[in-house]
């Protein structure tokens, strides 16, 4: 049980940072790209926006499904041994 404490408190950590993480890793390479090359004009950059909302939101949505996961896992090992 302690471990799934830990595990838990880890997803939850994971699902608050992922945001600034990703938000911070797009932009810093988006910087750097359009320094060098100036490859981003306003049309492509909504796009690009848009994209990365959809990714982001995507990314927070895994620490769920790693937690549902192993509640799972834990339910069918409690059946199996009740069985």
């Amino acid at each position: 049980m302690k471990k799934y404490g830990v595990v838990m408190i880890g997803m939850n950590m994971l699902s608050q940072a992922a945001s600034l993480v990703m938000n911070a890793a797009v932009f810093s390479v988006l910087y750097i790209l359009n320094s060098q090359f100036g490859l981003f004009t306003n049309e492509n950059i909504y796009t690009i926006i848009y994209l990365q909302d959809f990714l982001n939101n995507i990314l927070l949505m895994l620490p769920l499904m790693y937690s549902s996961a192993l509640e799972a896992n834990i339910s069918g090992k409690r059946i199996k041994a009740f069985i």
